[in-house]
């Protein structure tokens, strides 16, 4: 109120002084004057640093959850594991080294597992040798089918040139061509039969060796069945 009266008081001399410097408006100067002396005052510091303790407590909590996560899956599998090792009983002398396998006595738990082990590798060897042989069958009755193919192409050679009135000089050259064929068959087809009585030896061969590796497995087991999970655990301690 002070400032008001005094830039009042000031207007009304210069008014009566006369015209001179241009004078601002007591209320202009008033105004200014308010201004000026209230520059600043609106800047507070409301907005704070209050953010960040609440995610800092969420990551926490996932934290701690996916770390529960992985714990409790951890703790899964260590159970399954236990429960195949639970089921395979005296087999875990599957673990045995090489060296205690090959000096164990045959009535051991650990010299039933190394027979078994054993059999098990003839049984693999078996049965590539049987897959292979059943390939070379194949293959025989291919050679066979071609061979027939041949015959019949020949055959039609000599009969389409008897048909068309070839010299016989010209039927004869046929004819030994079919002749050659008709051996080639004959070869072709002796083979296959070596080859099918071959793949017929190796897959009983296979099928003998099967059925050692399960006898030696129910030796070793003492009679029980095993889950496939459990197997598969003993052929792979096994590098089976």
């Amino acid at each position: 109120m002070k400032i008001r009266s005094a830039l009042t008081t000031l207007f009304l001399s210069a008014a009566l002084i006369g015209p001179g410097p241009s004078i601002l408006a007591p209320h202009a100067l008033l105004d200014a004057a308010i201004a000026g002396n209230g520059n600043g005052g609106g800047n507070g510091n409301g907005g704070g640093k209050g953010n960040g303790g609440g995610n800092g407590n969420a990551g926490g909590n996932a934290n701690s959850s996916s770390k529960s996560s992985e714990s409790s899956s951890g703790a899964g599998k260590s159970n399954g594991n236990g429960a195949v090792a639970s089921e395979l009983k005296g087999l875990n002398a599957s673990n045995a080294s090489a060296t205690a396998m090959a000096n164990a006595a045959p009535n051991s738990q650990v010299g039933k597992v190394a027979a078994y082990r054993d059999a098990a590798l003839a049984t693999i060897d078996a049965q590539t040798a049987a897959t292979d042989a059943a390939t070379d069958a194949a293959a025989a009755q291919d050679g066979v089918t071609a061979a027939t193919t041949s015959v019949a192409a020949a055959q039609k050679a000599v009969d389409d040139a008897i048909a068309a009135g070839a010299t016989q000089e010209e039927v004869d050259a046929l004819n030994e061509s079919l002749s050659a064929a008709q051996t080639d068959l004959a070869t072709a087809e002796q083979e296959l039969a070596d080859a099918q009585a071959a793949a017929s030896e190796a897959q009983a061969t296979a099928d003998a060796a099967q059925a050692t590796e399960d006898a030696a497995l129910s030796t070793a087991s003492g009679g029980r069945t095993l889950s496939d999970a459990a197997l598969s655990q003993l052929r792979s301690n096994l590098g089976l």
